[in-house]
């Protein structure tokens, strides 16, 4: 379980949030979204060790977050892979193992992103699509017990930002993670999501938060799907500006 408790973080004289208080289960899908600049990514690197908080504190199974661990992976919206590697090699390099169990355990993932027959191809090769799968074999090949994603399909176009939301799903059936997911997208959120929280403008609080229940494969035009997003919608419109 991830834990903030009585959270406010400060850069210099810059309050970005303020008071957090909040519980992530294991194994939960869970996504945040916000107007920019609310600190959404300040969350993610709070959980991760690389930021630590101005008061409170962050736990992790009941011990406090001080600096970067191993159980813990992370993906970008950029790659950051390394163009001189190819796909095997750039997942090689978060395992530490063997030469051999280490290649062992780059295939395996690589294959679960459906990448078997590009594992010796370089990362100018690859569509934007491609190269996130390269990023989430990476991320999991080490086996982390959370995984934090930052927007990582905001530069795919539609269709394959779409294709790429299913095919998490399903990469996820097979691994037993936390997922922490921050999106600006309202679809995305409820399409991935068990729960969802809004945060509100700086200096940032939690305003809303709900619980994704829809039985089944979740379709965009699901009365019960639209129902979330609307819902969704009324909280976060008003704090990134948008009138009804």
């Amino acid at each position: 379980m991830i834990e903030f408790e009585n959270v406010s973080k400060n850069f210099d004289n810059l309050e970005v949030i303020k008071n957090i208080n909040l519980k992530i289960k294991e194994n939960e899908f869970f996504v945040i979204l916000g107007p920019s600049g609310c600190g959404k990514s300040t969350l993610l690197n709070l959980i991760a060790g690389f930021e630590k908080p101005s008061k409170g504190k962050v736990l992790i199974d009941g011990k406090i977050v001080e600096k970067p661990n191993k159980d813990i992976g992370f993906v970008f919206q950029d790659y950051v892979l390394f163009p001189w590697k190819t796909v095997l090699g750039n997942v090689e390099m978060s395992i530490s193992a063997s030469k051999k169990e280490r290649r062992n355990i780059a295939i395996h993932y690589i294959e679960k992103v459906g990448l078997k027959d590009f594992a010796n191809e370089y990362p100018h090769k690859l569509s934007g699509g491609m190269k996130q799968r390269v990023a989430i074999a990476r991320a999991l090949a080490y086996n982390p017990k959370i995984l934090l994603m930052d927007e990582p399909f905001g530069a795919l176009d539609a269709q394959t930002r779409k294709l790429m939301q299913q095919e998490l799903l399903n990469i996820l059936k097979d691994f037993k993670k936390t997922v922490v997911f921050v999106t600006h997208s309202v679809i995305e959120a409820v399409y991935l999501a068990d729960r969802v929280i809004v945060m509100s403008k700086r200096p940032s609080k939690i305003i809303f938060e709900s619980k994704i229940k829809i039985d089944g494969e979740r379709n965009y035009l699901d009365k019960d799907f639209l129902k979330y997003r609307e819902e969704i919608l009324r909280h976060l419109d008003p704090e990134i500006g948008i009138k009804e």
